[in-house]
């Protein structure tokens, strides 16, 4: 989430916005509530992020799951370039 969102704008890069962004939030977080994670995703599309998504997971509080690993590390490797091996 975006801890200063009134700062944000002062921050990005038009280079911070070709990059993919991904929010993963429980749904039942008590200390950071989902609908900060909500408005953080807002603040960043309405910005201009061309690649952002969110994905929020029942009854999850502030940690992880197996479910939201899996899916970072999902998302992670359909970032990285395919690498070919060296001779």
């Amino acid at each position: 989430y975006l801890p200063h969102p009134k700062t944000f704008s002062d921050w990005r890069t038009d280079h911070a916005f070709k990059s993919p962004i991904r929010i993963f939030h429980g749904e039942q977080d008590n200390v950071v509530p989902p609908s900060l994670a909500k408005e953080s995703y807002d603040i960043i599309k309405a910005a201009g992020a061309e690649d952002i998504g969110m994905k929020t997971y029942a009854g999850l509080e502030h940690s992880a799951s197996d479910e939201e690993l899996q899916d970072v590390a999902k998302e992670l490797l359909g970032m990285l370039p395919e690498s070919t091996p060296s001779l």
